[in-house]
């Protein structure tokens, strides 16, 4: 977030639903719905609208964090295979003490520990951080992502930029125009659309 915007950093973390279908069939060759593909649409037009990038250029830091889109596309492909092969809590042990050891390591050679202040704020966002944020959304999108696909959970996950607009309206008083609140509401309509086409097709047949 140092070298990069928030709007740009958003977009570019979306493009990883993009990512995803391709992924997919790179590893398990799942063939993708064709209403996947619609939402998926659906949901960068209106991720392109909510963030509006275009006032900046490409950087070093949107470099980075399209890196990290393309390995949290692999990552969700992971999560459904691994997850279905093996103990859920082993995997997420594993996971987290991997990330714990790599950045601390990281930490120690490139960061001053001693310039942290442990206040109440910063031990509440630490906890935050480490419990809810990271233990608890780790252990349910391993645990729960096996009950749908891959390209619907990377959809889902696109609820993070809409939802972020209405909790920053709510608590902090942001303002944001027309065309932003837009972008929310399309892609709040491709997630559904990709996550009940098929229950709504099924009702219609069976109404027929």
């Amino acid at each position: 977030m140092i070298y990069t915007t928030a709007s740009n950093s958003a977009l570019i973390t979306g493009v990883t639903i993009l990512i995803v279908p391709f992924a997919q069939y790179a590893l398990t060759k799942k063939k993708v719905q064709t209403e996947n593909w619609i939402g998926v649409f659906i949901v960068v037009a209106g991720l392109y609208l909510l963030t509006q990038p275009h006032i900046n250029g490409l950087n070093i830091g949107d470099l980075i964090t399209l890196f990290c889109a393309f390995a949290w596309a692999f990552y969700i492909i992971y999560v459904d295979i691994f997850t279905n092969k093996f103990d859920v809590i082993s995997l997420i042990f594993i996971q987290l003490w991997f990330v714990v050891i790599v950045a601390f390591g990281i930490g120690a050679v490139t960061e001053n520990f001693s310039a942290i202040t442990f206040n109440t704020q910063n031990i509440l966002s630490f906890l935050y951080m480490g419990i809810l944020a990271t233990f608890v959304t780790t252990l349910l999108l391993n645990k729960y992502q096996k009950e749908t696909t891959p390209v619907r959970a990377s959809i889902i996950y696109t609820w993070e930029q809409p939802a972020a607009v209405m909790l920053a309206i709510l608590f902090i008083h942001e303002n944001f125009n027309y065309m932003q609140l837009a972008g929310g509401a399309i892609m709040i309509a491709g997630i559904l659309y990709s996550e009940t086409y098929e229950f709504i097709k099924i009702r219609m047949n069976k109404s027929a």
